[in-house]
This record gives structure tokens, C-alpha cells and sequence, in this order.
């Protein structure tokens, strides 16, 4: 059985970001899709391969459901 992962606020997940980890919500549900840190710009990779620039909602700003990530490769 796994752990029950932390779950963070938005700017919880932002400091995890700028510390170098990768974040997720999980709403998403599609565990390819994270937020990362690029270029000084918070971009979303997605399944697709894609990585465009993050549009923050306000659902993102106000969620409690944001966690890290782990076992990804590359951006």
C-alpha cells in the first residue's frame, strides 16, 4: 500500500517548484502531467510531450490538492 502523498497549497507547490522539484494536482489525474520550472517561467508538461507556458487559474491559486512528484525524466 503507498503512502498518502502531502498535499500542498499554491504557494506551497510554487516554493517546491523554485527548490527544483516538480508538482502536480491531483485533479489532473494524468500522472504525466507536472509543473516544472523553466527559463524563470512555470511551465506544464503534458502527456502529449508539450510543454507550454503555465496559465494559472484561479482553481489553481485556491487548490489544496497540489503534490510533488517523482520518478519523471527529463522536461
Amino acid at each position: 500500500m503507498t503512502e498518502p502523498k502531502e498535499t500542498l497549497s499554491f504557494p506551497g507547490a510554487i516554493q517546491r517548484v523554485v527548490d527544483g522539484d516538480k508538482v502536480t494536482k491531483l485533479e489532473w489525474k494524468d500522472p504525466q502531467t507536472y509543473v516544472f520550472l523553466s527559463e524563470g517561467y512555470l511551465r506544464i508538461k503534458k502527456a502529449d510531450g508539450t510543454s507550454p507556458q503555465l496559465i494559472v487559474s484561479e482553481g489553481d491559486m485556491l487548490g489544496n490538492d497540489w503534490v510533488v512528484t517523482s520518478g519523471f525524466e527529463g522536461k
